[in-house]
């Protein structure tokens, strides 16, 4: 549907609504009281299990904070005591369409209430929604959503970003480039030095039913790196991936943070913020190809040496300008012999014969050989720009993101290009490349391509 027509029918769902049921909250022996200059939202009907209530009249609010969100039964009943209207909004999007899009799904009038929204029907305009905004504060410039630290990066774990969900139908094998956009974490709470907080970004899909993809089917890909305390003030999580349709059928997938720590316990906690503005964004280009670095990790890399990744022969076609993504997850391996506590990096991939660096310092880049189907090659091979990484043993792992843009005419005669990652360990610290799919089959190392 389109999303103004769309906007139109829910909003007329809305009214009729409203106009039933505005005024009608009759307060039930177990209702909870909204006070006099409070928005107020429930997660029951007859106004009981308060989960919300804000006093602001000019700002939005990420319902999944508040247990209001997607996945729950949504608001089943309110109270709006504020001198203004709030409004209710939907980030699901069509086929086409990206995460910047978003739907009204209803307004409460100043002094509004319902004692029962029929939430828990699936087609109600309450029973699935991202955030609730006051007195026409704009949904998209609106606080950013916050999430706490966990102890351990149990995927179980991972908060689902509010905003970045994208919904569209494929048929089966159809592929789809998705990418991040305009992802930046910080924190809230004040973190005193070497109170590094873990962050990992991944992308995912599923049915949009929430159905999980077939067992052992990729699932999306993932960025990570530590943030130092001291030293940064954002991370900007890259994501990108290109997901194949298993079966013809409707889709969702949404970026997922989860920030983690070893020091957090109930004494010890953290917040961290994905800024406001996080999109994610989809594309169907031509030749569309996807393959990632399976297997166990290699042996970890030593200071001077380069190794090459996720070799592949990819021919392009359609059109003449071609695009080659590159991501790989590397971790500094730990090689403390001073005793420096607390350590941080991979105690099981360095080497008595490393030195004591406490960091690694490393570069990766596209090489791409233009080469016939017989494998002659055309030329000299082409690379991307040198990516360089500080990977300080605080900063632990970092992803390594790696893009090259070719045109048909770089190829020369031949119809076809084997392209490869270098890894070039420069200094410090063995490099520990990572293999195969993380939990819930998220892959780690991997590259895309396609023509546009």
């Amino acid at each position: 549907m389109h999303i103004r027509a769309k906007v139109s029918s829910l909003l007329a769902v809305a009214g009729l609504l409203f106009a039933g049921l505005v005024g009608s909250a009759s307060p039930a022996a177990a209702a909870e009281e909204c006070p006099a200059d409070r928005l107020c939202l429930y997660s029951s009907t007859q106004l009981r299990g308060l989960k919300f209530s804000a006093a602001s009249t000019n700002t939005c609010f990420w319902l999944g904070r508040y247990g209001l969100g997607e996945g729950t039964n949504g608001i089943n009943s309110y109270v709006n005591n504020l001198p203004v209207t709030a409004q209710v909004y939907q980030f699901d999007t069509g086929a086409g369409t990206d995460s910047a899009a978003r739907t009204l799904r209803g307004s409460v009038r100043a002094g509004g209430a319902s004692s029962d929204t029929d939430a828990v029907n699936p087609a109600s305009p309450w029973h699935t929604l991202d955030k609730v905004c006051t007195g026409g504060a704009d949904p998209m410039t609106s606080p950013g959503f916050d999430v706490s630290a966990h102890s351990t990066a149990d995927p179980a774990n991972y908060a689902d970003v509010p905003g970045t969900k994208l919904e569209f139908d494929a048929a089966a094998g159809a592929k789809s480039y998705l990418w991040s956009r305009d992802v930046s974490v910080r924190n809230l709470t004040s973190l005193a030095e070497h109170r590094n907080v873990g962050v990992t970004a991944a992308l995912r899909c599923m049915y949009a039913d929430g159905r999980a993809l077939p067992s052992g089917y990729e699932t999306g890909s993932y960025w990570a790196a530590n943030f130092v305390p001291t030293v940064d003030t954002a991370l900007l999580p890259s994501v990108r991936w290109t997901f194949i349709a298993p079966t013809a059928d409707r889709y969702r997938c949404r970026i997922s943070v989860l920030p983690y720590a070893t020091w957090i316990d109930a004494d010890d906690t953290a917040t961290m913020r994905v800024e406001a503005g996080a999109t994610l964004a989809r594309a169907v280009y031509s030749a569309m190809d996807r393959w990632s670095l399976g297997g166990t990790d290699p042996a970890a890399l030593a200071p001077g040496t380069t190794t090459s990744v996720l070799d592949h022969v990819y021919t392009p076609g359609g059109t003449d300008d071609i695009a080659i993504v590159m991501d790989a997850n590397v971790t500094s391996c730990n090689n403390d012999k001073d005793g420096v506590s607390p350590n941080y990096g991979i105690d099981d991939c360095s080497d008595p014969a490393d030195p004591t660096a406490h960091h690694t310092k490393a570069s990766t880049w596209i090489e791409a050989q233009p080469q016939k189907s017989d494998g002659t090659r055309c030329g000299s091979p082409l690379k991307s720009a040198v990516a360089s990484w500080n990977i300080s043993e605080r900063k632990h792992h970092q992803t390594a993101t790696n893009s090259l843009y070719l045109t048909t005419a770089d190829l020369g005669s031949c119809d076809r290009v084997r392209v490869s990652l270098k890894v070039s360990n420069t200094e410090g610290n063995r490099l520990q490349v990572h293999t195969g799919p993380a939990s819930q089959n998220i892959v780690k190392t991997h590259a895309l391509a396609f023509a546009y």
